[in-house]
């Protein structure tokens, strides 16, 4: 049977040689994220066991996307995806393999661990935007909401399988033997990223110090474009109020729920099973129609199960919960890239994408670095069902910016 002919969207997208290529370095460079993020907040609490430290080394791995994400799109719709994606691939490969190094050297500081985590930060703020956007040039159109889906599950399957790694790594060899594994998992995608065969448009003619209007361009553009814009409003929900917890698990596990590293993988597989679940459904789906209320209401159940895990003291309705969220937060992602793809004009991409990228890991760095502060003066759980309930508030309006904009973003170009 034509692996096409499996799984509606799935089969088609993987039945792509470039694609397939692809997804497998994706795959796996994707496992050593999780891994790498996973021994990243247990190495910080261990040498800590402060909230806020897990909250600075949050934001020193995300922030730097805020501030870079727009330079990378723009480089990228200049030199090709592929070629920033590479090259920003090698840096975070050889960052991994240094903090794998002073960790077995028992250097690893934790003012050293957030420099290192910042400069890792960075090299991501070039390599997600290139990659996402490598995307579509990888299907034809009417695979690209099964190709995004695919992607964003792939994902979210690392979080699942992430956590049994991460233990067995730290249960039979010890944690710098996780950094050594995602350097490598890095290596894999550059090869991978070597076997594709694409045809990139760039834009060389334009001089370099050019580069700030070619950002600013995409800047208005996306402020010009309602549709594109509405996106962006609600994408603080899932971006701001609802990823920075993923960096929290650790102090939940341990402070609120008496579980240690047992329970922080418990907590984590589960949030990576609820995501993996809708994903495969919606990359079977295939379809852009019918998104737009997908993401809004993901939007808002992410919101009231996160407040019911933060506001509970009970460990498996808690994980219950973060199965609810992981479910909630695939939503929105897998909806909110596919409409910003299907609407956005083909020259523009790079930047768009890049800003989307630079909400995405951008603002739960805001957010972890937030929740830290309030977390060490208040503990965990009252700052978290704060925000919580302020970000309802938000929905309220967010939503409304959506609704009428539905029609275009979903329609077919």
């Amino acid at each position: 049977m034509k692996i096409h002919g499996v799984f509606g969207g799935i089969g088609k997208t993987l039945g792509v040689r470039n694609y397939r290529y692809y997804w497998i370095g994706s795959f796996i460079s994707i496992l050593g994220f999780w891994i790498h993020k996973l021994a990243l907040a247990w190495l910080t609490w261990e040498l800590t066991k402060s909230p806020f430290w897990l909250g600075m080394v949050g934001f020193a791995a995300l922030f730097p996307s805020f501030i870079f994400s727009p330079f990378s799109g723009a480089l990228a719709d200049r030199f090709g995806m592929r070629l920033v994606a590479y090259y920003s691939i090698v840096a975070s490969g050889l960052l991994a393999l240094l903090l794998g190094i002073l960790v077995s050297l028992e250097m690893a500081t934790i003012e050293i661990v957030f420099v290192l985590t910042f400069l890792q930060g960075t090299g991501l703020a070039f390599d997600l935007p290139a990659r996402q956007g490598l995307v579509n040039l990888l299907v034809k159109k009417e695979d690209l909401s099964s190709a995004i889906a695919l992607n964003t599950t792939t994902f979210h399957i690392g979080a699942f399988i992430g956590p049994a790694i991460f233990g067995f790594l730290l249960e039979f060899f010890s944690i710098q033997w996780v950094f050594y594994a995602n350097a490598l998992t890095f290596l894999v995608f550059t090869l991978c990223l070597r076997e594709l065969n694409i045809s990139e448009l760039k834009n060389l003619s334009t001089p370099m110090y050019k580069i700030t209007e070619d950002i600013r361009e995409g800047i208005y553009y996306l402020l010009g474009h309602t549709g594109i814009r509405s996106l962006f409003i609600l994408a603080i929900i899932p971006h701001l109020f609802i990823r920075p917890f993923v960096d929290f698990l650790p102090g939940f596990s341990e402070e609120v729920f008496y579980r240690g590293a047992d329970g922080f993988a418990i907590l984590a597989s589960s949030f990576g099973l609820g995501s993996l679940l809708l994903g495969f459904l919606l990359a079977v789906r295939g379809k852009t129609q019918g998104l737009a209320k997908i993401y809004i209401y993901s939007a808002l159940s992410a919101l009231i199960f996160l407040l019911l895990f933060a506001a509970t003291n009970i460990f498996w309705f808690a994980v219950t919960c973060v199965f609810a969220v992981g479910v909630s937060i695939i939503g929105c992602t897998v909806s909110s890239q596919s409409l910003i793809q299907n609407a956005v004009d083909p020259d523009k991409r790079g930047r768009i994408i890049s800003l989307s990228t630079g909400m995405a890991v951008g603002l739960p760095a805001i957010g972890a670095l937030v929740l830290g502060s309030l977390g060490e003066k208040f503990g965990l759980q009252i700052p978290f069902v704060t925000f919580m309930l302020i970000g309802i508030f938000y929905w309220i309006f967010a939503a409304r910016t959506v609704v009428p904009n539905s029609d275009m973003l979903e329609k077919s170009r």
